[in-house]
This record gives structure tokens, C-alpha cells and sequence, in this order.
């Protein structure tokens, strides 16, 4: 006689799901989400290493460096992901910074510059003044060294590396040295330190040769070496935020933020690897992505999906079910940025329509559903940020858009793709 098992599968992978922590947030934490699949749809979940590995990174992306960062970071306070402030007196050099939109200035990071002349320590003057210079020192120096050390032994999450893509604009006006920095402040990098938990530290720089550079420099680092420089910044006015993103990734996160959507309140539809298979594929990466859907995929003109904005600033939704295929439409922050996704699949439920609206922070979701079908008529938008985001107009926003392709060991074609 055999037991009975209560095996769960994960939508994404259809891998068995034995242990989940913490499930899969519809809307990503960094955008003020506060509910998962699993709130609404006990069955459904998603394993952890994709929760932890590709879906994790695709919010990185979404969430850090598009431009639903810039006003995540304006909502919410949220890190974006290259802002620099600019301190002129050291040769034009770039410092990483993050927008303090009250005061339309720059706030510097704490950070590490590997110049060649021996390392700078960087920080903002308020966290420098409540610290002490040297209580600043050994946090962000200790906290780097154990990072490295930590990567050094193969735990590779305790430092990511990011190569800035040059241009013309950036090398004829700007410095731009490797460095090591936290998107956080230091109070909350000493309490890591203090409480040995992990801080992820970023290296940042513009050639293999300088990446070399700065890893040599944390390798040999002297404890009783004097910095130096010790800078601090005030901050400058009218910050320049560059958005360079990969643009497949992000299409892919406002997609999966679209199955979400229909794993949470679809519970009459097979929303999972078997239902939705190409769409599934193309969220993992599995197929490469077709030039044509970021044509009918991505953010849009903000003006277009005013009929579904909400009040105070909240996320809403319409997810539409229309000639064998969903459409989901999404205003975030109450209208500041919109997007639309479309993608083949089934729908089980007794409805076509169903607007969703999710307060910032909140778990008091609503949704109301309808037989009729109320398209809406969106312009698909990559490049244009007055059209995207014409919210925030303090800013001179560069956009800079990458596209990878899928490796030919990793793509597959027993799928349909989306269209």
C-alpha cells in the first residue's frame, strides 16, 4: 500500500515544491508589494530557486535600474540603480548617489574608490556626522573585506559585479574609477556587520583591467594603511539619472508580474507550466525572445491607461481575456507609469474582465469582475521618457537600452512562444 502525497508543483519550472519560506509576491516588496500567489490561490506557489534565482533577478532589473525605479525611488524611497553625483574638485569624478527628491539633491553612498594613487572612502555628511569618520571607516571597510572573503571561499551573493556600459557622453565629461559600494545606509550596513548577516556589496567599474584592479586592491588591503581621502558630499542640484536596463529582462518581470496576477485570482485556470507554456519559457529564459513582442510588450504612454489609474498613488490592474489571449494591463503608483503584456493561454473563470487594485504596502486588495470586455488602447513605449514617466520632470533622464540574447545551450524550442 503507498502513502498519499500532497505533492505541489511550481508554476513556473513544474518542479516539485517541498519547502517555500516565503512565497512569490504578485507585486515585488520594492515596489510596495504586500501579498503573494498563495494569499489568494492556496494551491499554487513557486519553488525557491526560482523565486530566489531568475524571478529575483528580473525584479532586480524591473525594480532597480527601469524607469519604474525612478519613481519607485520618489514613492517609496526605493535604490535606484545608476544615479551618481558629481564631485568637480576631484577631476569630474562620478560617486554613487541616490535621489533625495525632497530636497532635489544627491545623496552619496557609502563607498570605497580604488583611484590609483591609494583608495578614497566616500559618504554622506549627515551619516559621516552621526558615525564619526573612523566609525564610518571600519564598517564599510570591514564590511567590504568580508564580502570579498566571503566570495573568495565561493558565496558568490556576497558581491555582484557590474560592468558600466561607456559612452561617449559619460568618458569625454566624467571619472569613472572601480568601486565597491552598498545601496543602503551605513546604519543598516553595521547592523549586518554586527549581527554577521549577509550585505550584499556591489563592484562597479568600465574594463576587465579595472575589475582586476579593485579585486587586488581588496585582496592586498593593508588594515593599517591611511586612507587617502575621505570625502563627504552635500549633494548636488538637479540630479541626472541614467536608466540603462536590459530590455528583454524587464519585458520578462512585467510578465511575470502578469502570471502572478493570474495565479492569484484565477483559480479556475491552469496558470502553470503546462497551461501557459511559452509564456512560462520565455519568463525563465528558456526560449529566446522574438524582436516582435517589444512591440506589443512593455511600458507604455503614461496618458493611456488613465481609465484604470487609482487613487492615493496605489497599483491597479486590468487583466482581460480576448481572443485566446490575456492582456494585462498595469498602472503603477497611481498612474505615474503604465505597462501592457499579452501572451496566449486559457481562462477557466466565469469572467473576461477583472480590475485589481493594490494600495502601496497594503493586503486590503480588491478586485471586481465583469463578462464585458474592456480593452484599452495603449502605446507601447521604450525609449521616450517624457511619455513614460512625464511625472517626474526634475530629472534629465538618459535611457539606455540593452538586449541579451539567449545561449544556444540554453535555448529550447519545444514551446510555443508568446505573441
Amino acid at each position: 500500500m503507498t502513502a498519499k502525497t500532497n505533492k505541489r508543483k511550481c508554476i513556473y519550472c513544474g518542479g516539485e515544491v517541498r519547502k517555500v519560506k516565503k512565497g512569490e509576491h504578485i507585486i515585488p516588496e520594492a515596489m510596495g508589494g504586500a501579498r503573494t500567489i498563495s494569499d489568494f490561490c492556496k494551491g499554487r506557489t513557486v519553488c525557491n530557486h526560482c523565486n530566489n534565482g531568475t524571478l529575483s533577478e528580473l525584479d532586480r532589473e524591473l525594480c532597480s535600474r527601469s524607469y519604474l525605479s525612478v519613481v519607485a525611488a520618489h514613492e517609496l524611497g526605493a535604490f535606484v540603480w545608476q544615479t551618481w553625483d558629481v564631485d568637480h574638485g576631484a577631476n569630474n569624478l562620478l560617486l554613487e548617489a541616490t535621489p533625495d527628491f525632497a530636497a532635489s539633491s544627491m545623496t552619496l553612498l557609502p563607498q570605497i574608490i580604488f583611484e590609483q594613487d591609494g583608495p578614497q572612502l566616500r559618504g554622506d555628511l549627515e551619516e559621516l556626522q552621526r558615525f564619526g569618520q573612523e566609525g564610518f571607516a571600519s564598517v564599510l571597510v570591514r564590511s567590504a573585506r568580508r564580502a570579498f572573503g566571503n566570495f573568495k571561499a565561493g558565496k558568490k551573493r556576497w558581491l555582484h559585479f557590474e560592468r558600466i556600459d561607456p559612452n561617449s557622453n559619460l568618458l569625454a565629461r566624467y571619472r569613472y574609477p572601480p568601486r565597491i559600494f552598498v545601496g543602503s545606509s551605513i546604519r543598516d550596513l553595521a547592523k549586518k556587520l554586527l549581527a554577521g548577516k549577509r550585505a550584499s556589496l556591489v563592484v562597479r567599474y568600465l574594463s576587465e583591467s579595472d575589475k582586476r584592479f579593485a579585486l587586488s586592491q581588496l585582496d592586498n588591503w593593508n588594515s593599517s594603511r591611511r586612507i587617502r581621502r575621505f570625502g563627504v558630499g552635500l549633494g548636488s542640484k538637479m540630479p541626472s539619472l541614467r536608466c540603462s536596463y536590459e530590455l528583454g529582462a524587464v519585458m520578462r518581470a512585467l510578465t511575470k508580474m502578469g502570471v502572478n496576477l493570474l495565479a492569484a485570482f484565477c483559480p479556475n485556470t491552469p496558470v502553470d507550466r503546462d497551461g501557459f507554456t511559452g509564456v512560462m519559457q520565455i519568463v525563465l529564459g528558456e526560449i529566446p525572445l522574438q524582436p516582435a513582442l517589444m512591440g506589443i510588450n512593455g511600458f507604455v504612454h503614461a496618458s493611456d491607461i488613465e481609465p484604470i489609474n487609482a487613487a492615493n498613488a496605489a497599483h491597479s490592474f486590468r487583466l482581460l481575456h480576448m481572443g485566446g489571449k490575456w492582456r494585462i494591463y498595469s498602472s503603477f503608483f497611481g498612474g505615474r507609469v503604465g505597462s501592457r503584456v499579452r501572451f496566449p493561454g486559457p481562462n477557466g473563470e466565469s469572467w473576461n474582465c477583472a480590475d485589481v487594485v493594490a494600495p502601496l504596502k497594503s493586503k486590503n486588495w480588491t478586485i471586481k469582475t465583469s463578462r464585458l470586455l474592456q480593452p484599452l488602447q495603449v502605446r507601447v513605449e521604450w525609449q521616450d521618457p517624457p511619455k513614460i514617466i512625464p511625472s517626474v520632470e526634475m530629472l534629465n533622464v538618459q535611457s539606455q537600452m540593452r538586449v541579451v540574447s539567449v545561449s544556444a545551450d540554453k535555448a529550447k524550442t519545444n514551446g510555443p512562444a508568446t505573441k
